[in-house]
């Protein structure tokens, strides 16, 4: 896309673009929570699959609440789990 000069440009335009798709989708459960119960005072790890289109539009194909760690088999598990928290703390902690 215009603007995107180098892949580190793309990628944040990607991320961007994942990050008000699924902060769209979000704001729309507190209009009806139907099936979405989030637990207080928790953070909780999603599972978003999702696809972009050849104009990288991002389209959401499902949000799980239980993902699937398979993508890391072969890795170790615990240092993928302690990455996970880590990137979390970093964010809610700035």
């Amino acid at each position: 896309p215009a603007g995107c000069a180098s892949p580190e440009a793309l990628c944040d335009l990607l991320f961007a673009r994942i990050c008000g798709v699924i902060g769209e989708i979000f704001a729309a459960t507190k209009l009806s929570p139907t099936g979405f119960f989030p637990l207080p005072h928790c953070f909780e790890l999603f599972g978003c699959d999702m696809m972009f289109d050849s104009s990288f539009n991002v389209w959401i194909l499902e949000i799980n609440s239980d993902p699937s760690m398979t993508l890391y088999e072969g890795v170790n598990i615990e240092d993928k789990v302690v990455d996970i928290l880590s990137d979390t703390l970093d964010t809610f902690l700035g």
